[in-house]
C-alpha cells in the first residue's frame, strides 16, 4: 500500500496536465484560483508591513537546554494556551506536525482514527505509514454554515473508546469557517472521556484557535503553524502542543523525526513572538477581508445556484455549485470548465469534502490581482449555465 500511488497528487498532476495543454492551445497558461501562494501583486502591497528578524549564522538546537524551554513557554502563551499545563515541541512545518502527531496517537495505544473532513490529505497517508486505520466522517453544511455531525461521531466511537481517536480540522479544511463553542463543548465531553483528539488548526488565524476553548486533557495535540495562516510559506515553523506528561515522548522523538531546525524556522518562531507578526496578520486579514468582499459579490449573483459559506475568514473559501456532482459528472467536465474560462481551480473532492456538498472548489483570496477577478467572474458564470 506505501508503494502505491497518492490520489491526491494525482489529482494535482491531471490539473497540471490540463493547464499544460491550455497553454499549448493560447499561448498562456490558465490562471489559477486555488494555488496555495499569493499572487506577486498581493505579496508587494503586504511587504511594508512585514520585518522579519535578521537571520542568525547559527541556530541553537532547539531540542536541548534552555532554548527550548525559552521557547516553548511564549509559543504557548503566545497561542493562548497554559504552560503550566501543556508544554511544546517546534518542528519546521505543518506536515511534519501532522506525522508526530500521528506516531504519538500509535504510542499511546490508540488503534483507530475517526478524521473529520474535509482535511488535508497528509493526515490520511501519516495515520497508514502510523498502522492507523482511518473512519471518515464529514462534515454537515446546512444554510451555509458547516456543523460537526455528533451524532455520526457517537455511533462511530463504538465500545473501545480508550483506543479511539479524534482528528479535527479548524477551521474547516479551505472553508475559513470556524468551530464555536458547540463544537468545543461537545470536544471538551470526549475529552473527559478519555478519548485523544487532535487538532490540526495550522491555517487558524492567531486568536481564534479552538484549543483556547478545550480543556487542558492529558489526551489532547494541537498542531499550530501560525505563518500559514497569513500565507507565508518561505519563513514559517510548526509547534506541537501536548500535556507535560509526554515530554520525553515528544523531545526524544524530536531528534529521529525531526533533528535541527534551520535559520528560517528559527527566524519564523522569533517573527512569532515579536509584535510585527501581529501588525502583519492585522494588515493581511485586512486586505482579505476587503478581496472576499468582491467576491462574495460576484457569487451572490448567482445566488443561490453559485453558493459560498455564511461565515469565512482568512484567505482560504470554498464556492459551491450544488446542481452539479461532486466529480462533476464526467471527465470532460473540468476540460470543458478550464478551456471554456481560461481559469483553473483545485475541486473539493480532492480535500475530502462530502460528496453531498456538489461540486465546490477553493479559492485563495491571497491570489487577489486583475486576472483573479475576471477569470473567477467567468468561471461562476460558465458554473451557473452549466448547473
Amino acid at each position: 500500500m506505501l508503494l502505491g500511488k497518492i490520489r491526491e497528487l494525482d489529482d494535482l498532476s491531471a490539473l497540471e496536465s490540463l493547464a499544460e495543454d491550455y497553454e499549448k492551445e493560447y499561448g498562456w497558461p490558465p490562471f489559477d484560483l486555488s494555488h496555495w501562494d499569493p499572487s506577486v501583486q498581493n505579496t508587494k502591497a503586504l511587504l511594508k508591513d512585514l520585518r522579519l528578524p535578521m537571520s542568525p549564522s547559527v541556530v541553537p538546537y532547539i531540542y536541548s537546554g534552555d532554548i527550548q524551554v525559552d521557547f516553548q513557554q511564549q509559543v504557548i502563551e503566545r497561542l493562548g494556551l497554559s504552560s503550566t499545563v501543556s508544554e511544546c515541541s517546534i518542528v519546521p512545518t505543518g506536515t511534519s506536525a501532522i506525522l508526530f502527531a500521528a506516531w504519538w496517537l500509535r504510542a499511546i495505544g490508540v488503534s483507530r482514527v475517526i478524521v473529520v473532513c474535509p482535511v488535508y490529505f497528509p493526515v490520511l497517508y501519516a495515520c497508514e505509514m502510523a498502522n492507523l486505520p482511518c473512519t471518515r466522517i464529514y462534515m454537515r453544511r446546512h444554510l451555509g454554515n458547516w456543523h460537526l455531525p455528533e451524532d455520526e461521531v457517537i455511533a462511530a466511537l463504538g465500545g473501545e473508546e480508550s483506543e479511539i481517536a479524534l482528528w479535527i480540522t479548524n477551521p474547516i479544511y479551505c472553508t475559513g469557517q470556524y468551530l464555536g463553542a458547540t463544537e468545543a463543548t461537545f470536544i471538551n465531553s470526549l475529552l473527559d472521556r478519555g478519548i485523544a483528539v487532535v487538532a490540526d488548526e495550522c491555517l487558524s488565524i492567531n486568536g481564534k484557535e479552538l484549543s483556547r476553548q478545550l480543556s487542558r486533557a492529558e489526551r489532547f495535540v494541537g498542531i499550530y503553524c501560525p505563518h500559514k495562516s497569513v500565507c507565508i510559506n518561505a519563513v514559517k515553523f510548526a509547534a506541537i502542543v501536548f500535556n507535560m506528561k509526554y515530554r520525553r515522548f515528544f523531545t526524544d522523538w524530536s531528534d529521529v523525526l525531526v533533528g535541527g531546525l534551520s535559520s528560517s524556522n528559527y527566524v519564523a518562531v522569533l517573527h512569532f513572538l515579536d509584535e510585527n507578526f501581529t501588525a502583519f496578520q492585522s494588515a493581511f486579514t485586512a486586505r482579505i477581508a476587503s478581496v472576499r468582499q468582491l467576491v462574495t459579490g460576484i457569487v451572490h449573483r448567482y445566488d443561490p445556484v453559485i453558493q459560498v459559506d455564511a461565515q469565512s475568514e482568512g484567505y482560504f473559501m470554498t464556492c459551491y455549485v450544488p446542481g452539479i456532482s461532486a466529480t462533476g459528472g464526467s471527465s470532460e467536465f473540468l476540460r470543458h470548465l478550464v478551456f471554456g474560462t481560461g481559469a483553473i481551480m483545485i475541486p473539493g473532492y480532492r480535500n475530502h469534502f462530502s460528496p453531498q456538498s456538489g461540486f465546490n472548489f477553493r479559492i485563495n483570496l491571497a491570489r487577489e490581482c486583475p486576472q483573479f477577478l475576471s477569470a473567477l467572474q467567468r468561471a461562476i458564470a460558465h458554473l451557473a449555465g452549466a448547473s
